[in-house]
């Protein structure tokens, strides 16, 4: 289950236990997320560090957070958007990609299913979008709120509905399964 308020709220008066309980819960999450932009994983785990580390240094300034993951994924992806922007400026175009990566094996860590079954969601899941993959991982995988989804994606909550039932209703059509069974599967992924 995902960190509550309150242990914002701990962490706000200085708690360490509370911290390192933040850190461990976010650290590898933040990773597998960093995962669908690029490949460098030092890049990765040092966007992960520096959020952690901005999160303490700033924990008595930032106000009461009522979305903690939202927040917590937000500073995340700011700051791991900012490497890769220095990386693409460094290094060059060919080593950047503007678009995530979500693959399949993402969405399949925690089930086990009949080959048939995969190729059918890997075909349904490259029919998406880039945002739209990046939307069902998010609500689904991280088990994110529609709103969390929106912050971290920084569009609307509006916005967020549109694409989730676009992916959805695209989903339910190439995967061949009806609109709750599909749901039921996806919610069961995380």
């Amino acid at each position: 289950m995902a960190p509550s308020r309150n242990l914002w709220i701990s962490i706000s008066h200085s708690d360490r236990l509370a911290y390192e309980e933040i850190f461990i819960y976010y650290f590898n999450r933040y990773c597998n997320y960093g995962k669908k932009f690029t490949d460098d994983s030092t890049l990765i785990e040092d966007a992960a560090q520096e959020t952690m580390l901005a999160i303490w240094n700033k924990r008595e300034t930032i106000p009461t957070i009522d979305q903690v993951a939202a927040y917590f994924y937000t500073s995340f992806r700011y700051i791991l958007f900012n490497k890769l922007k220095q990386v693409k400026k460094t290094v060059g175009e060919e080593h950047f990609t503007d678009e995530p990566e979500f693959s399949i094996d993402h969405f399949m860590i925690k089930k086990e299913l009949d080959n048939e079954l995969r190729i059918r969601l890997k075909t349904a899941l490259a029919s998406l979008t880039d945002r739209q993959r990046e939307a069902i991982f998010l609500k689904f995988y991280e088990g994110l709120s529609y709103e969390e989804v929106s912050a971290i994606m920084n569009i609307s909550t509006k916005a967020t509905y549109k694409i989730m039932a676009r992916a959805l209703g695209m989903l339910k059509e190439n995967f061949g399964l009806s609109g709750s069974v599909l749901f039921l599967f996806l919610s069961r992924m995380g």
